[in-house]
């Protein structure tokens, strides 16, 4: 593999308030545990931006969503959000020219977007802007998939 594409990573340890951050997410988990995956699966989407005030996936993604969702806030989204990625080794060399971090187009002041955007700032990149939101690249498969391919070059 030549190059990666990161789409919004949820590195939210990287912003200002990293601990309340972190916090949130444990609550989500909790949530989860007690409400179940709807009401923790909602609070998570509304507090990040990925979908807006009311959280309502496109067909594609909620049937995805439903499938893997206990799975999600059981076992992955308390860790995905936790990792940190190591700065130096993507400014480093062997690294150069292989990551592009990509953005939604309507994401613009959301959560959701803001790792993406601190670490493409960190390492001197543009984010690439994909169409839609956090999951809007599903709705404009063709465009978002000519933008990548060209991205992947």
């Amino acid at each position: 593999m030549r190059r990666v594409l990161a789409h919004e990573p949820p590195a939210f340890g990287l912003l200002p308030g990293a601990e309340e951050h972190r916090a949130f997410i444990a609550s989500v988990h909790e949530t989860f545990v007690r409400e179940g995956m709807g009401p923790a699966g909602a609070r998570f989407a509304a507090w990040a931006g990925a979908g807006g005030d009311r959280w309502e996936p496109a067909p594609e993604l909620a049937a995805r969503l439903f499938a893997n969702g206990p799975r999600f806030l059981e076992h992955e989204l308390r860790s995905f959000t936790s990792w940190l990625p190591d700065i130096g080794a993507l400014r480093g060399p062997a690294a150069e020219g292989r990551l592009v971090l990509a953005v939604g187009r309507e994401t613009r002041g959301a959560l959701c977007r803001e790792p993406a955007v601190t670490l493409a700032s960190h390492l001197g990149l543009a984010p690439l802007a994909l169409p839609g939101g956090h999951g809007g690249w599903l709705a404009a498969a063709e465009e978002s998939a000519v933008l990548v391919r060209e991205a992947m070059k």
